[in-house]
């Protein structure tokens, strides 16, 4: 980076620069861009550093001023500095609302300090001033004597304040710039880590500052700013609010200025550590909130937002004195524009609407409400404002509610695209005459009308002030745009794509991140759905396109009762026990015979009400014969409204009506109450209250049975035919119901069933049965059709449709689902079993079926994880249904044992069939009041790559969870593959886009065994073609789709299942119809069984995953292999060597990841063989480098030595007879003991342990130094690497301890103090993230002097860093649960340390 030109190739953000290197890209960045950007020294450290601002902009007048590292070791506020730097002059064109300002940006506020951090102390915090250095940020000149902490009054204190106030040279240069630009300064922003908190004054005091709420206000919506950029959420408050109390800070001697907003940002979470490749993400985030922030600075009015909050809500102006007791100016009527254009009064706002006419005018946001709100004073019973949601910027949207009693309403919505005045005044328009000539409109009256007049208050102000044709919103986008059109927002076909532009950010009609991104949308989709039932809907409406409510069904009779008024009428024939109306519709009234049909008795029978619906409909709507209108035909098709309402909304599967029983039951089964033959006890079940099959207390108990016996007692004479609709069996059925003796006319009535059942095969190719209840089903007593028998009605029929078990022809719900597969379990035990892998959120079960379970040879199939991915369910149904109902047609399919989870996510999908169909994610509460998490983002392989932003947002589709397998779904399905880890076969069914995917789908990158699995799927796709001449793709996911994270079938492939493989049926659309079900379901069993057998034939791929390894001990054999596999599987970037051989002739194993690499980390674990959280965290760390070392580039510069048992016959021994063996099994000379403690065997100080040791002791450092193989070994792999060597760690349990050299004595060791610097980085990581406290220091000073280590060889070697590592507190045995913990501590502290150690190396290697 020495000239002009090779600025651009230089990125700033892929490391943290030094002090030397941040000034120099500044200057060549100046000489490059010097019309964008100018240097300037504003002082000078005490060192003799310049601290240097960045002017951008300089020839604008308002200015942003951001400073940065006032505190040394906060290096993420320095690079977060540059980012905002990098963006202004590289990328000003995203930025062009900010980009008007003047920014003065001070990334080094504190260069010696900063860099004493760089080369002598990490975590250094104070300038370098003699002796002990000053708090930059307890050293500003207000509130500076204000004692809130002793530590800020002591030298050696990390908060020490300093002697004066502007003691320090560096917060002098700080307060000059902020004095000289205090008058036309909007933002004052002093950035810090870390906390992910957004700060305003006071700092010294409990006490609110001034204007506390407006300052509140800017600090909220840098907050915003973050969330809507990143995902992440930032807290806001006082530093007395949010962490401690500080005097002399820079935002108190902002605020003292007078400055219009002075705010610090402690960015990042959790540490003053971040790695390199988050310095670009922390910068979107200091960006993202100064952007929003300054923005909101300039447009609003705090004086006003103060007086709005504390006097009176309803004020829009500034508080300017105007007279002696009147303030405040319209600031949107305060622009020079067309000011002296006088369309209104020169008065304040007049509060009389009788003198005041809105529609003289394009009035504004705000007079808009003030006359809103007068209209609702003046016409208090007529109308009221309400607000139903708020704008982004946080804006009311604001409904007027007019003849509010009214039962019908018309919802208006006005100005969705801002630049639309016209809509606004027509809506404005209608307010108007609606209140004040209601009496011309008198037809209006009959409706209750909404009407919003500015859907879009923020763009809508926008167009009057700034420009004229903005047409949406003013959201900030996560590209730093802004705006969605709101009319593309909505939550129906929003993912149909019609124009190109729809999805490009800085398009006019951009439809957002999502359906309902914005609030706007969101407001008057929530109000659409609040009055859904009750907005007057248009002739169009097609009743058959969705199960209709109780209320919607009566809203559409009575919309077809008001267009066919000669037709049809509609009259209620009774009331339910909740006071429903049971609605009969008359249709040709005039007819004299009548045909009755009754639907719904039976609440759960939704397919009998929409047969019913679908009737009225033919018979109205397109009059389906010349016959149907020689007959009166009633229709009631809700006859048990009470019942129906509770299936829709609490339990799907309820039969009976909702009155209140005897033991605190609810509810009779109607079908069971009517008045002949009641008092025959068929069932015991139908005198049992809590039974879905209860009779009721008497005959006719109940107001809906009533009802219809009522009405056939009533019209015996003329009704021909009487229809009783059900669910369930593809029946025709006539009576008796209650006995097996057939009714006198049995024959005839049996030739009116066969005629309805010839008419429907001849119609739809379905075969109904007709006969009797008793002959097909089950004998009923007090059944609806046999009392229709009694009174003498001429025909009495029930019509039942569908096989109970007929699950193709229409699609299960989780209950149902349950229902069948528990039948199965019972109807074929020696064929199938099932079991319950785990509950839900919302405590449904994930199921699982084994079918063939004695087979060992296991197909693995799971549903649909994707809740709107229905067609996933049903083959894995359909494979069920045949495998068990047809298994003879399938022989080469029962050599399996089939392990099918039909359902993994039953909540989401409940919710999809209910709620949203496109919903995806599962039903779990997520942050934010947002739920569900996409499940097959949700495992542990690549999960914490982001990939896009909404993979980290929980309202996103894409949301992969807080947390890998934070879902119970996810967990089911790992803890499955994890049991079955021998199957041969794993399949994820999926829709859409026809391809049968292989691993990887985070990368490019084929998987090791890709041809093996690319085989496999080519099976599968044959198989396909041959069966339904459909043409299948077959690739990884980057060939067909973006990259995916934490996916399931990844997972699978990295735990070592045979094969695992994604099939994505249907072409296009989750959306599939019933007669699709049997076609899907016959293309997944071929495919499967295809790839199955492909599978079964290939040679066994050995790939032992990490879950053993994390899971279990493994023995010295097993972790052998392991390794192997992984050298295997990983074979660019990982080997294994055998070192040396111990004394039983057992290899000693090094394995290298990333060899190519030139600096070494050498990792050694196991020394002591009882030591087992030592080897099993090394495993971990070589897990974790091998599978997922692409997600950590800064690692990659390491080549990773990692022996995990460097005392294999120790470690044997304590698995086999000794636990607590510690020592290897070299037979010693001239005793009958066996051992030597390998740990002071090493060629250092050996011979200065001048205590003879008995060869029997624990710690015996054997007969000389290197006496044995195993140190011999290490020593040797020390001595050869140690030149390129930055990390060894000695890696024990237990103690919690960081060690450093030396062991051997208390006197210090040279360059000992870089060691120490590294392990202090690693204790503070452990501490924050698991609040375990480590403590650092020498052996001979923590512990006891001790002679011959490997550490004390290490360092004498000359090696960078050199650490003994002392793992848990909690002894040598624990649980196999722990493996992971423990390995996740070790593999933070670990990389920690690689990363510092590097940052401290003094020898720097050439590629």
């Amino acid at each position: 980076m020495s000239n002009e030109n090779a600025i651009d190739d230089f990125y700033p953000l892929d490391g943290f620069m030094s002090y030397d290197t941040t000034n120099e890209w500044l200057g060549i960045l100046r000489k490059k861009y010097p019309s964008k950007i100018t240097i300037e020294s504003i002082g000078e450290t005490y060192e003799g550093r310049d601290i240097k601002a960045v002017y951008i902009n300089k020839q604008q007048e308002q200015k942003v001023i951001v400073v940065a590292n006032l505190h040394a070791r906060e290096w993420a506020a320095m690079s977060s500095a540059i980012y905002i730097i990098h963006e202004m002059i590289y990328h000003a064109e995203k930025y062009s609302e900010v980009s008007k300002y003047q920014w003065i940006v001070v990334p080094i506020s504190n260069p010696d300090g900063y860099e004493y951090t760089r080369t002598t102390d990490r975590f250094w915090r104070k300038n370098r001033k003699i002796p002990l250095g000053i708090d930059l940020n307890r050293n500003f000149g207000f509130k500076w004597e204000v004692e809130v902490s002793p530590d800020e009054k002591t030298p050696e204190g990390e908060s020490y304040r300093g002697p004066s106030p502007f003691s320090a040279t560096e917060s002098q240069a700080i307060a000059n710039v902020l004095k000289q630009h205090a008058q036309s300064t909007l933002l004052y922003v002093d950035l810090h880590t870390y906390g992910e908190t957004i700060l305003f004054p006071w700092s010294f005091t409990d006490d609110p500052a001034p204007n506390a709420n407006w300052s509140r206000s800017v600090a909220e919506e840098g907050a915003r700013g973050i969330l809507l950029r990143t995902g992440k959420t930032y807290q806001v408050g006082t530093p007395a609010e949010r962490s401690f109390k500080e005097s002399g800070s820079s935002i108190d001697y902002c605020f003292n200025l007078n400055i219009k907003a002075c705010i610090a940002i402690e960015l990042t979470a959790g540490s003053y550590e971040v790695q390199n490749s988050s310095i670009p993400v922390t910068g979107q985030e200091a960006l993202a909130a100064v952007q929003t922030m300054a923005i909101h600075v300039e447009l609003a009015n705090p004086d006003g937002y103060e007086y709005s909050r504390t006097d009176d809500p309803l004020w829009s102006k500034n508080r300017s004195p105007i007279t002696v007791d009147e303030f405040g100016v319209d600031l949107d009527r305060n622009f020079e524009y067309m000011w002296d254009l006088n369309e209104a009064s020169d008065d304040p706002f007049d509060d009389s609407p009788d003198k005041f006419n809105p529609l003289n005018l394009f009035m504004s946001y705000y007079e808009t409400n003030r006359w809103l709100l007068t209209i609702e004073e003046q016409y208090p019973d007529k109308c009221k404002v309400q607000s139903i949601g708020k704008s982004y910027l946080l804006r009311d949207i604001n409904a007027i509610y007019i003849n509010k009693h009214q039962q019908k309403k018309i919802f208006i919505v006005a100005n969705m695209h801002a630049r639309e005045w016209a809509a606004m005044t027509s809506a404005i328009y209608i307010i108007h005459e609606l209140l004040r000539n209601s009496n011309s409109y008198k037809e209006a009256s009959q409706y209750q009308w909404i009407i919003v007049p500015i859907a879009n208050p923020d763009g809508y102000e926008h167009t009057r002030s700034l420009n004229r044709f903005w047409r949406k919103n003013r959201s900030l986008l996560d590209s730093f745009d802004f705006g969605v059109d709101l009319n593309r927002n909505f939550d129906y076909k929003w993912d149909l794509v019609v124009n190109p532009d729809d999805v490009k950010f800085e398009s006019e009609t951009y439809r957002g991140p999502r359906p309902f991104s914005e609030s706007e949308s969101r407001a008057i989709g929530k109000l659409l759905q609040e009055n859904a039932d009750s907005i007057v809907f248009p002739d169009s409406f097609n009743p058959l396109d969705f199960f209709m409510s109780y209320d919607e069904s009566n809203l559409w009779l009575a919309a077809l009762e008001a267009k066919y008024p000669d037709k049809c009428k509609v009259e209620p024939i009774g009331k339910s026990y909740e006071g429903r109306d049971i609605n009969a519709i008359y249709i040709n009234k005039h007819q004299e015979n009548k045909v009755f049909v009754v639907a719904n008795m039976h609440a759960r029978e939704w397919a009998a009400m929409t047969s019913a619906i679908y009737i009225i409909h033919e018979l109205l709507r397109n009059s389906i014969t010349r016959e149907a209108s020689f007959y009166q035909w009633i229709v009631v098709p809700i006859a048990n409204p009470d019942g129906y309402e509770y299936t829709k909304t609490e339990d799907r599967l309820w039969r009976k009506n909702r009155s209140p029983q005897l033991d605190n039951a609810i509810g009779v089964d109607l079908n069971r109450n009517f008045g002949y033959m009641w008092e025959l006890l068929i069932n015991e079940e139908n005198d049992n209250p809590n039974e879905q099959t209860y009779r009721g207390p008497s005959a006719f108990s109940e107001p809906e049975s009533r009802a219809i016996g009522d009405f056939l007692q009533q019209n015996v004479d003329s009704i021909i035919l009487f229809v009783d609709l059900h669910t369930y069996g593809q029946y025709i059925m006539i009576p008796w119901s209650y006995t097996i003796e057939p009714v006198p006319n049995a024959e005839w009535l049996l030739s009116v069933a066969q005629a309805g059942a010839a008419a429907t095969l001849s119609r739809t190719n379905q075969f109904y049965l007709a006969g009797t209840p008793a002959e097909l089903v089950y004998t009923v007593s007090g059944s609806c059709i046999d009392y229709c028998q009694s009174v003498g009605v001429k025909a009495c029929i029930n019509r039942t449709w569908a096989d109970e078990f007929n699950v193709f022809d229409f699609f299960l719900s989780y209950e149902e689902t349950q229902q069948w597969l528990e039948a199965l379990a019972t109807e074929y035990p020696e064929r199938c079993q099932l079991q319950t892998l785990d509950e839900t959120y919302e405590g449904r079960n994930i199921s699982a079926i084994r079918i063939n379970y004695n087979s060992p040879k296991k197909i693995i199939v799971i549903g649909n994880f994707q809740a709107r991915e229905w067609v996933g369910m049903t083959s894995a149904v359909f494979i069920i249904h045949e495998l068990i109902r047809n298994a003879r047609s399938y022989p080469e399919a029962n050599e399996y044992q089939w392990i099918l989870v039909p359902m993994p996510n039953p909540d989401g999908y409940e919710y999809s069939r209910e709620h949203d169909r496109k919903w995806n994610k599962n039903r779990s509460p997520q942050r934010d009041e947002n739920f569900g998490v996409n499940l097959d983002s949700n495992f542990n392989n690549q999960w914490n790559v982001n990939g896009v932003p909404s993979r980290a947002d929980p309202a996103g589709r894409a949301y992969r969870g807080p947390s890998p397998f934070s879902e119970p779904e996810t967990r089911a399905i790992r803890d499955l593959m994890e049991t079955h880890m021998d199957a041969v076969l794993f399949i994820d069914l999926q829709a859409f886009g026809q391809l049968i995917l292989i691993p990887w789908s985070w990368t490019d990158e084929p998987a090791p065994n890709a041809d093996q699995l690319r085989a496999v799927a080519n099976a599968g796709n044959a198989a396909i073609l041959d069966q339904s001449q459909e043409i299948f793709e077959v690739g990884v996911t980057s060939d067909f789709l973006p990259f995916a994270y934490g996916v399931c079938h990844d997972y699978c492939n990295k735990l070592g299942v045979k094969a695992c493989i994604t099939l994505k049926q249907t072409l296009q659309g989750f959306d599939l119809s019933t007669d699709q079900i049997i076609h899907f379901g016959q293309e997944a069993f071929v495919a499967i069984l295809a790839m199955a057998r492909q599978s079964d034939q290939q040679l066994v791929y050995e790939l032992a995953g990490p879950s053993d390894a994390l899971h279990r001990f493994l023995s010295y054999e097993e972790t052998n292999k392991f390794l192997y596999n992984l050298a295997s599987f990983f074979s660019s970037k990982v080997s294994v060597e055998t070192i040396g051989e111990t004394g039983l002739g057992r290899d000693i194993n090094v394995i290298n990841i990333n060899y190519s690499a030139k600096k070494t980390v050498i990792l050694v674990a196991n020394l002591h063989a009882r030591e087992w959280a030592a080897m099993t965290s090394a495993l971990y760390i070589i897990s974790e480098l091998a599978y997922n070392g692409d997600q950590y580039p800064e690692l990659s510069q390491f080549r990773w030595m990692i022996i995990p048992m460097a005392n294999p016959d120790g470690y044997e021994y304590t698995r086999e007879y000794d636990r607590y063996w510690s020592k290897n099994r070299s037979p010693q000379p001239d005793s009958r003991t066996f051992g030597v403690d390998l740990n002071g065997n090493f060629g250092y100080k050996w011979e200065e342990n001048n205590k003879p040791v008995d060869p029997s002791n624990r710690i015996y450092n054997g007969p000389s130094a290197f006496s044995e193989r195993e140190s011999s070994a290490i020593g040797s792999l020390l001595n050869q690497y140690a030149d390129s060597t930055i990390l060894y760690v000695d890696m024990h349990t237990f103690g919690n301890h960081i060690f450093y050299p030396w062991g051997y004595t208390t006197d210090p060791a040279p360059d000992a103090e870089k060691s120490r610097a590294v392990a202090l980085a690693a204790s503070d990581v452990i501490r924050a993230k698991y609040q375990e406290h480590y403590t650092v220091g020498t052996p001979a000073n923590l512990f006891k002097r001790t002679f011959g280590t490997s550490l004390d060889y290490c360092h004498s070697m000359g090696i960078n860093v050199c650490l003994w590592l002392e793992m848990t507190n909690v002894g040598f045995t624990f649980e196999e649960d722990k493996i992971v913990h423990y390995g996740q501590e070790a593999w933070d502290a670990i990389t920690t340390m690689a990363v510092r150690a590097n940052a401290l190396v003094d020898v720097f290697y050439t590629e």
